[in-house]
C-alpha cells in the first residue's frame, strides 16, 4: 500500500513539474498614428453654362437656358476630437445687372459624418460683395464622400432675373464667374 501511494505521489510530482516547468511569453507593440486629413476636390467634368436668349413669345421674359452641372464636392476628412469642418462658397465678382446666380449644395453622401447641407446657399447678385464666403455644408466630421463622377454632395446652379436691376440688363459677351469652394475648420 505504501509502495502504491509513493508511486502515485511520484507521478503527481512529475505531472506538476511538466505542466508548470515549460512556459514562455513575449509582447509585441503596435503604434498607430492618425494624422489630420483634409483632401478636397470639385468634380467639374461638365461645365456650367447659361444662355439668355429670345423668349417663346413677345412680351415674356427672355429665356434662360442652363447647360451642364451639377458639380460634385468630394472630400476625405479626419478631424480631432470635438472638431468639425465646413465648406464655404464665394464668387470672384458681382453678377451682371439684371441677373442673379444661386448656388447651393444637395444632401451630402458617403461614409462617416459627411455633414449637413445648409438652406439658402450662395446668392450672387449685382450688389453681391465678392469677398463674402457663405457656408453651404457644415458639421463635417471624419468622412469620405467617394471620388466617382457623381459622388459627394451635388452643387446646383440657378440663374434668374434680378427684378431690382432688370432694367439695366445689357447684351454683351460671355461673363465668367469663378465660384471658390473652401474646406475649413467648422
Amino acid at each position: 500500500m505504501k509502495k502504491s501511494i509513493m508511486i502515485i505521489l511520484f507521478f503527481t510530482l512529475l505531472l506538476g513539474i511538466g505542466v508548470t516547468g515549460v512556459f514562455a511569453q513575449t509582447i509585441a507593440e503596435a503604434t498607430i498614428t492618425v494624422n489630420d486629413v483634409d483632401l478636397f476636390d470639385v468634380n467639374t467634368a461638365v461645365p456650367v453654362i447659361f444662355t439668355v436668349d429670345d423668349p417663346a413669345a413677345a412680351g415674356e421674359l427672355p429665356l434662360i437656358t442652363p447647360a451642364g452641372g451639377p458639380t460634385y464636392l468630394q472630400y476625405t476628412v479626419v478631424v480631432a476630437a470635438l472638431s468639425t469642418k465646413k465648406i464655404t462658397a464665394s464668387c470672384d465678382k458681382a453678377m451682371r445687372n439684371g441677373l442673379r446666380l444661386d448656388v447651393w449644395a444637395g444632401a451630402p453622401t458617403g461614409t462617416g459624418g459627411v455633414g449637413t447641407a445648409l438652406a439658402g446657399g450662395l446668392s450672387v447678385s449685382p450688389s453681391y460683395v465678392a469677398t463674402t464666403a457663405v457656408d453651404i455644408i457644415n458639421n463635417i466630421t471624419s468622412s469620405a464622400t467617394g471620388s466617382g463622377t457623381t459622388q459627394g454632395p451635388a452643387v446646383y446652379y440657378t440663374l434668374t432675373f434680378d427684378d431690382s436691376t432688370f432694367a439695366n440688363l445689357e447684351t454683351g459677351g460671355a461673363d465668367i464667374y469663378t465660384i471658390t469652394y473652401t474646406l475649413t475648420d467648422g
